[in-house]
């Protein structure tokens, strides 16, 4: 309850304890209620046992369809997807961009380390299929985006039945107050003042036809319970799929394009450096023929060194990228596995 309708519902209960639903009602509900009570036979078991079925029946069609609905969800998938694209870029060590210069002992007792073209060539391979499931998580997230629409619809439909079924249960209410305080005194007294058996039957029935009804109240309001309890379900099945659907819109589609770009620029830079190593022996050659060339190879040095400088920046940008794209990812599978725990 919202606190205006709790204090509406404290107001009524003390008005007429016996009318506090159909009290809390709309003006046309109250109205749709006293028809649906005056569609209702007391004296009659089958006109009792089957008033509100329909909309019983609606509720539990709808609780189905929505657990069929939540079970074929298939957030697993998104799980496996990043799962796999986390293990394709963990594979990427930024440190293989770098030239490694070791000794003698370093190369006779340390495995030998992938050469840089050999890097680049495996970068290539796992960058198409880092595209490939960046494209299966873009569809992840259009179905997680029409599962939420579908469960706002849910939730609709759930309050719709829930507004139903409080209809009967209020007629339920009208009929046990009209027989109680009205019919139920005028046959008392005219068993007391007859004494007649069949008048003192008549009490009883009575009795046991505002039992029936009471009983039938009673199960609409289980019924409603149910619809009661599918709310916060919905919303939380609802919650959890946006976040999912932020973190893979925020964190995983957004940051790889930075990180793809960042990897494309060091194998750029180290093309660069390549290119400045092999002039730098070539004026190195040189240099021994003629002294004049000393004063370009300094500026080439110099060059040299500026470009390994800026690789070496542009590596621990990188480095920094790959950590945030590997905590996001880390961040929605977790949130995955909760989805998953809470819909089994």
């Amino acid at each position: 309850f919202a606190d205006e309708e709790l204090q509406q519902y404290e107001i009524n209960l003390k008005q007429n304890p016996d009318l506090v639903l159909y009290n809390s009602l709309a003006i046309e509900e109250q109205k749709e209620a006293l028809k649906l009570a005056g569609t209702m036979k007391h004296n009659q078991y089958d006109s009792i046992l089957m008033f509100g079925k329909e909309a019983q029946e609606k509720l539990s069609q709808f609780t189905s369809y929505m657990l069929k609905h939540t079970q074929k969800q298939d957030i697993q998938m998104t799980g496996q997807l990043l799962n796999e694209m986390f293990k394709y870029i963990d594979k990427i060590n930024p440190d293989a961009f770098m030239p490694k210069k070791d000794n003698f002992i370093t190369k006779l007792f340390q495995k030998r380390q992938p050469n840089l073209q050999e890097v680049m060539s495996d970068y290539t391979r796992l960058k198409v299929r880092i595209d490939r499931l960046s494209i299966q998580l873009e569809h992840a997230q259009i179905q997680l985006l029409k599962d939420n629409d579908l469960m706002e619809q849910l939730y609709k439909m759930n309050e719709d039945y829930f507004r139903h079924i409080n209809k009967f249960i209020a007629a339920c209410e009208w009929k046990l107050y009209e027989l109680k305080n009205e019919m139920l005194p005028k046959l008392q007294h005219v068993a007391t003042l007859s004494q007649d058996p069949l008048d003192e039957q008549a009490v009883r029935d009575l009795h046991m036809q505002i039992e029936w009804i009471d009983k039938r109240k009673y199960d609409l309001e289980i019924s409603r319970e149910i619809a009661i309890q599918s709310a916060p379900q919905i919303r939380m099945i609802q919650q959890t799929g946006q976040m999912v659907i932020e973190k893979i819109q925020s964190s995983v589609l957004t940051t790889i394009p930075v990180w793809q770009s960042q990897i494309a620029m060091i194998l750029q830079m180290n093309k660069q450096r390549r290119l400045a190593e092999t002039e730098q022996k070539m004026i190195k050659a040189t240099n021994a023929l003629s002294r004049k060339n000393k004063e370009m190879f300094d500026v080439t040095k110099m060059h040299t060194t500026n470009q390994i400088k800026n690789t070496s920046i542009d590596l621990e940008k990188f480095k920094e990228t790959q950590q945030k794209l590997l905590k996001d990812i880390e961040e929605t599978l977790y949130i995955q596995q909760q989805a998953s725990q809470k819909l089994n």
